[in-house]
């Protein structure tokens, strides 16, 4: 059944491209994009490569029209078929693929259906992403116009690549800071959930556990931390293929009766102001949602120097870095925050700012509608 336009008349039509639409931090910057763009210029339509999905519903109850392809069609010569045809019907200025998967789509599909403007995506370590696609890579590369990234570093992944000719927008990811931020009620939420004593210090971390997380240097860094303050109790928030290697690393370090795995939760908002530090001991990173989070809730933050977190962090300022791989390192800049509620108020709340001030949802829907017009312009298109 049609939906009403999403858009005035006259709006710039937009073909958005996505893979799926699980509970990920992709989806859910696409939902906060679709909620906030100009409707009086933009009209946009969604396509869904793997039909259902969280966000669906969510989406289609603000007049988006989510169109989903037929389970039958999953294998490529079928889907640019598919979607060429549908990309005609809707005669397009833009088609835009939100994340990298489906950029062969929107160039390949958008070219044969004469869309003027086809725009892809490409994430902070181009060089294993475009590595793994082989020869549609190559491809990408003739049909779309422009890349959408989502952090600086990726722009200088890309060069090393020699693709610095193809144009480059960067669009940092969004984050909705809490309108105000309640110590006292999350803690009271943890020690009623786990049984974390009120006064305990707590460090946390929220994300998969998978192997790039390196979730074994923070069981590490926790385990040392814990001889100056032996009261100091961790939280695991999330889940992943490596739980069961994770709980036995823990195990092995004596940690059982201080280190909480929570597994997937929807509540992050309501745990995130209870922890005292938050770390990421990731081997790789793009613009790491779980840090920008931890940072708008007033979180002081310690991560390893991967990808683009030199983009959210003034080291010493609104967080700590440290480098990857380096225990000693994280150890010492988590005991400066445990041993100061002064220093751990101060960087929480510069960090906090800086997600508000910079990364905020108003800024990347404007950095992004103007990505769309600037393409238009320079297409030769009067906008």
């Amino acid at each position: 059944m049609a939906l009403k336009l999403n858009s005035a008349e006259g709006a710039l039509r937009v073909a958005i491209l996505t893979g799926q639409l699980v509970k990920g931090g992709a989806e859910r910057e696409l939902y906060s994009f679709l909620k906030g763009f100009d409707r009086s210029r933009f009209s946009i339509r969604l396509i869904l490569l793997n039909p259902g999905g969280y966000w669906v519903e969510p989406i289609r109850s603000l007049g988006i029209e989510v169109i989903e392809l037929p389970e039958a069609v999953t294998r490529m010569p079928g889907r640019i078929l598919y979607i060429t045809r549908l990309l005609k019907k809707l005669n397009c200025d833009i088609c835009h693929s939100w994340n990298f998967y489906p950029t062969i789509y929107a160039g390949v599909c958008g070219r044969l259906a004469g869309v003027p403007v086809r725009l892809g995506f490409l994430q902070d370590q181009p060089e294993y992403v475009l590595g793994s696609m082989g020869w549609k890579a190559k491809i990408i590369f003739r049909c779309v116009d422009a890349f959408v990234v989502n952090s600086e570093i990726a722009t200088k992944s890309a060069a090393h690549l020699g693709l610095g000719k193809v144009a480059m927008f960067v669009v940092h990811n969004a984050v909705e800071a809490p309108a105000t931020i309640d110590r006292d009620s999350s803690k009271r939420f943890v020690n009623a959930q786990w049984d974390i004593p009120l006064e305990a210090p707590l460090i946390g971390t929220v994300g998969r556990l998978d192997p790039k997380k390196n979730h074994k240097m923070l069981i590490k860094a926790i385990q040392r931390a814990s001889i100056e303050h032996p009261n100091l109790y961790a939280m695991f928030v999330g889940d992943g293929a490596l739980r069961d290697e994770t709980e036995a690393a823990v195990r092995d370090a004596g940690l059982s009766e201080r280190v909480v795995f929570t597994g997937t939760r929807d509540d992050v908002n309501e745990i995130l102001p209870a922890f005292d530090v938050f770390c990421s001991s990731s081997t790789s990173e793009g613009l790491a949602n779980a840090i920008q989070e931890a940072m708008a809730a007033g979180v002081p933050v310690v991560a390893t120097d991967v990808g683009g977190i030199r983009e959210l962090i003034d080291d010493g300022e609104s967080g700590f870095i440290v480098p990857s791989e380096d225990t000693d390192a994280m150890v010492q800049r988590v005991k400066i925050l445990l041993g100061s509620t002064e220093t751990r108020n101060m960087i929480g709340m510069a960090g906090r700012e800086k997600m508000m001030r910079d990364f905020s949802i108003v800024t990347m829907v404007e950095t992004l509608q103007n990505a769309y017009l600037k393409m238009l312009t320079e297409k030769g298109h009067n906008v």
